[in-house]
């Protein structure tokens, strides 16, 4: 067989991460902290500019040329939820990008799912924004949330630091007391935004919003929870009430099968938010009613990819190819139920 090059894009509302691979499976080559490829945010034509520069710069750091043949190109990207929306967007990139046998646009939350599993399982993101979905054996599935941060994205980082501003804010107003000191709290949010006034964060909020900075918040209230700070270690165990929602709103759709394999229902748990699984776990099980007799789900591990989701979309890139994948290799529990479900 000649040899066959592809390469996957992922794309996020604050970075995309791209990666070239041979027929073999093999990385040739990986690039992180590339530009956001958010269609919605970016439009379609120049979100395809930045997709053939990011393409480009991936294959020239495998050591092929940027113009070199490539067997397939696929991308999975935040706001690509809708297959019209997704299409339109592959022809206006089929005009520009030439080098590409076929070309497969999907949501960002299929990539993980194609990296780890051919039997199908659960994409559960919390990163930036928030998505859930659920694909069954057969193909058929739902999803819940991935409808932005003023419609939805509940437990991601976006959220919990929009939650620590308003259990801030209020409580200073005396509006609604927080439900915990709020010192800790105020103190991160002056120094995120490098503000001395509560009135500085107008700009932030509105003339100057930025999400993904906004949401970067997160990143200190994480740190005010392992330094136990109580209302930080609230704002997590919401934010693993609202991940675990995720879960019980498609749980009626799940294919009983999914619960048949040696992980039982294999969740992808995607984004910077699940580093903090130790102050999210309190409130997820709770949620789920794990610690009961009645749990809303019997059997499911909670995975992390070890290698890129970028991978993943080139998978979905591949086509009618079936790219080799060490399954176990590319994943790793790190939360089972129950306790006894088998350990990858």
């Amino acid at each position: 067989m000649s040899r066959k090059f592809f390469v996957g894009i992922e794309g996020g509302a604050t970075h995309s991460t791209a990666v070239l691979v041979d027929h073999e499976g093999t990385i040739l080559a990986e690039l992180g902290n590339q530009p956001a490829t958010n269609l919605w945010a970016l439009g379609m034509d120049q979100c395809a500019i930045l997709i053939k520069e990011v393409m480009s710069r991936v294959m020239v750091q495998g050591g092929l040329s940027a113009d070199e043949k490539l067997s397939g190109l696929g991308l999975c990207l935040s706001g690509c939820e809708d297959e019209h929306s997704n299409e339109k967007f592959r022809q206006i990139l089929a005009k520009i990008v030439k080098n590409a046998d076929s070309i497969s646009v999907a949501s960002d939350t299929k990539g993980p799912l194609a990296a780890a599993t051919e039997s199908g399982g659960v994409v559960l993101i919390a990163g930036t924004g928030s998505n859930c979905l659920l694909t069954n054996p057969d193909g058929s599935g739902t999803r819940c949330g991935g409808w932005g941060y003023l419609l939805g994205d509940e437990g991601s980082a976006w959220w919990i630091a929009n939650r620590a501003i308003k259990f801030y804010m209020d409580d200073e107003d005396k509006f609604m007391e927080a439900p915990y000191d709020t010192t800790f709290v105020g103190q991160a949010i002056m120094r995120h935004f490098n503000i001395t006034e509560r009135s500085n964060l107008l700009q932030h909020s509105y003339q100057r919003f930025e999400k993904a900075f906004y949401a970067d918040l997160t990143s200190k209230i994480a740190e005010g929870a392992k330094a136990g700070d109580k209302l930080c270690l609230h704002l997590f165990e919401m934010a693993g009430d609202m991940l675990a929602r995720h879960l019980i709103a498609v749980s009626p759709k799940i294919d009983k099968a999914l619960y048949d394999g040696r992980f039982g229902l294999p969740v992808l748990s995607v984004g910077s938010v699940w580093k903090s699984w130790e102050f999210l776990k309190p409130g997820f099980v709770k949620t789920l009613q794990l610690d009961t007799n009645n749990p809303k789900l019997p059997k499911f591990s909670l995975l992390k990819l070890t290698v890129s989701s970028a991978f993943g979309a080139a998978c979905i890139g591949c086509k009618e190819f079936a790219l080799p994948r060490k399954y176990e290799e590319i994943v790793q529990v790190f939360y089972s139920y129950p306790p006894s479900t088998t350990r990858g």
